[in-house]
């Protein structure tokens, strides 16, 4: 986990540092299959029912994480750090 956070937040971000962001695109992808090959095609829970919806959560929590790392890389590496977050001070 240290070596996570070193890698998309400190010194050593760089271009490499974006395939942090495939294993969440993959997770995202791979439930997609698994819910509508899997579960839906074969008639085990309704699409679009709460069960449905309940069983995407995973995926949607972890696409959100890869979105903030994808734009924290994004800033560290692209921008040189450079981008500041807006306080409400």
């Amino acid at each position: 986990m240290v070596i996570l956070k070193e890698l998309s937040r400190g010194k050593g971000a760089n271009a490499g540092s974006f395939a942090l962001i495939c294993p969440g695109v993959a997770f995202f992808v791979f439930g997609m299959f698994f819910l509508i090959f899997g579960l839906v095609q074969n008639g085990l829970i309704e699409l679009a029912s709460p069960v449905f919806f309940i069983l995407l959560l995973p995926g949607v929590l972890i696409q959100i994480q890869t979105l903030r790392v994808f734009f924290r890389l994004l800033c560290n590496v692209l921008a040189s750090g450079s981008c500041k977050t807006v306080s409400s001070s």
